[in-house]
């Protein structure tokens, strides 16, 4: 029998419920894989303590939340290597040292991770004079914190000053947000 009589026979019911059972096998693997690899750095990463200056918006889609900023300037300042290779979507590296207040600051960037320390990876949003580094980067996973709604409230009141992000970095330089605290109120 040639293989093209054999693709005209027709399938079984057993092997179309096999091929099925296996795509919804490999679906159902790929959603977990993903929420696994996005939640990996909450269990096994370091908490790090970042100043962050929260932009409130509200989304009918997505709920309330608060979109963080953080300024990763002197980063840029003290970027390790060729600014002019810095591109749209390149991917940085940004150093992270600890301050005498128990925060973490943003110390310097580099296209290539550190060989040790605290580092998170991030991406090129824009790089001209936008700021004054003229660097705007993307780090996925700590930009936004969604809350129910009287939280959201409660903290856009508290964060008008800026906060504090708490961020588990994993040893990849992966981050996940793990909560947003508001500075001391100064009596």
């Amino acid at each position: 029998m040639s293989a093209l009589e054999r693709l005209r026979l027709p399938l079984s019911r057993r092997a179309v419920q096999t091929g099925l059972l296996a795509a919804l096998v490999f679906q159902v693997s790929v959603l977990v894989a993903m929420q696994v690899r996005a939640a990996w750095p909450l269990f096994h990463g370091t908490t790090v303590r970042v100043a962050t200056v929260p932009v409130d918006p509200r989304s009918l889609f997505r709920g309330n939340y608060a979109i963080l900023r953080y300024d990763t300037d002197d980063a840029f300042e003290n970027f390790a290597g060729d600014r002019s290779a810095l591109r749209h979507g390149e991917r940085v590296y940004l150093h992270l040292t600890p301050t005498e207040q128990g925060l973490h600051h943003w110390s310097a960037a580099s296209l290539i991770p550190p060989a040790d320390g605290l580092y998170v990876r991030a991406r090129v949003v824009r790089f001209g004079r936008a700021r004054r580094s003229g660097a705007v980067v993307s780090i996925p996973h700590i930009e936004a914190y969604f809350a129910p709604k009287a939280e959201a409230l409660r903290l856009e009141r508290r964060l008008r000053l800026g906060g504090v992000a708490v961020i588990n970095v994993s040893a990849s330089g992966q981050a996940a947000l793990k909560g947003v605290e508001a500075l001391p109120l100064s009596e």
